[in-house]
């Protein structure tokens, strides 16, 4: 958790993906070509657990913010991309090969609208839309067709996850600033890991804000108030960071270190502002911003 994103990724990507996908180029025929059931799957839970863990967040956190935090895709997508791969292997070997018969065994058991791996190929063409797998007439998938064909399954995913974030509760902060499906600039620039979680945490509403803890109590959005000023605001991301008057010193020391006019921007544009910049040093002063704000709580 306290290395750099890419080299983590690449971990993950080289001595656990393996073990976790191992032979998925026949079994994931057989998964349900849902987004939703996939995240349920325990394959992809291990693949959370490594994105929560590594982000510094707890398993409450969401699982598509978690993942988009680090700009990985479901490893459903992935796993999609190897079986493509695998029918060009099989398309290539002698058709007395056992795999080969196996193989055409199911392109007949298709042809009699039986379940089959050849079956399942061919749905994985239709919810991906990647056109008709009988086009192909045992043709191979050449690389650049391959590219393409994966690159729109993370464009279908992509486009599920904006709907998904705008229509989650729990996202609302998060969707103010985040539109974009790639790796945060502020997990390569924050060296501090606590800094770090809790810029992550504020990120996700993974944190201990009333707006937050309400919601597991079954607090009304309208009663979540802040405990820490005389407002009676309810105590949101928004509050904490530009509102209660806790945190006024911390404010604007931060506001006087990156020379920011706060007063002629409304707060919407200024998270968008702050949470987009790609500053290292205004990254470094939000960041030690945000972790005194949740620090000077504990006290």
């Amino acid at each position: 958790k306290e290395l750099k994103p890419k080299p983590a990724n690449m971990l993950f990507d080289s001595l656990i993906s393996p073990i976790l996908t191992y032979g998925c180029e026949v079994w994931g025929t057989y998964q349900k070509q849902n987004f939703d059931v996939w995240d349920k799957n325990q394959i992809e839970k291990v693949h959370l657990q490594f994105c929560k863990y590594y982000l510094g967040i707890n398993r409450k956190s969401s699982n598509i913010a978690s993942r988009s935090e680090l700009g990985r895709f479901p490893l459903k997508i992935f796993i999609d991309t190897l079986i493509l791969k695998y029918y060009n292997h099989l398309i290539t070997m002698p058709d007395d090969s056992i795999a080969k018969q196996s193989f055409l065994i199911s392109k007949s058991l298709f042809s009699q609208a039986k379940l089959s791996f050849h079956s399942n190929l061919q749905s994985i063409f239709q919810i991906y839309n990647l056109g008709d797998l009988a086009a192909l007439r045992n043709s191979l998938i050449i690389n650049k067709t391959l590219t393409e064909f994966t690159c729109k399954m993370k464009n279908q995913y992509f486009e599920k996850w904006k709907i998904d974030v705008q229509a989650s509760s729990k996202l609302s902060f998060f969707s103010s600033f985040k539109n974009d499906y790639e790796c945060e600039t502020y997990l390569d620039t924050i060296n501090n890991f606590e800094e770090r979680r809790h810029f992550t945490k504020i990120r996700l509403s993974n944190h201990r804000l009333a707006i937050e803890t309400g919601r597991y109590t079954k607090i009304p959005l309208e009663d979540r108030l802040c405990n820490f000023c005389d407002d009676r605001a309810i105590e949101s991301e928004f509050h904490m960071l530009y509102q209660c008057s806790f945190y006024k010193n911390i404010r604007k020391d931060f506001y006087d270190k990156i020379s920011l006019n706060y007063e002629q921007i409304d707060n919407l544009k200024l998270t968008y502002e702050l949470f987009h910049s790609t500053s290292e040093k205004t990254i470094q002063h939000f960041s030690k911003f945000i972790y005194k704000c949740f620090k000077s709580r504990e006290d």
